[in-house]
């Protein structure tokens, strides 16, 4: 989990990744904090990395953002986070 973590992605799509690899539901939720203040940490990195820490300034530049955090796995939350903080 932690080496998926350091790779950029985030808790919903490690937890698909490891309920795929047939891990039990208890399993995964005792192990992957979602609530965890470093998933944020961790989606603004990746976001500065990214997109050079550039806020969007018109709907298509924001769409794309926000897919590419979501793909990445960050839930509502990190991405509603990143692009009002900044």
């Amino acid at each position: 989990m932690h080496f998926r973590r350091a790779k950029g992605f985030g808790p919903i799509r490690i937890q698909a990744e490891l309920t795929a690899r047939g891990l039990s539901k208890e399993f995964i939720e005792g192990h992957l904090n979602m609530a965890d203040n470093l998933w944020f940490e961790a989606a603004r990195q990746l976001w500065q990395k990214r997109f050079k820490g550039i806020v969007p300034q018109d709907f298509k530049s924001k769409a794309q953002q926000i897919r590419f955090l979501r793909y990445r796995g960050f839930t509502d939350d990190h991405v509603e986070k990143i692009l009002s903080s900044d």
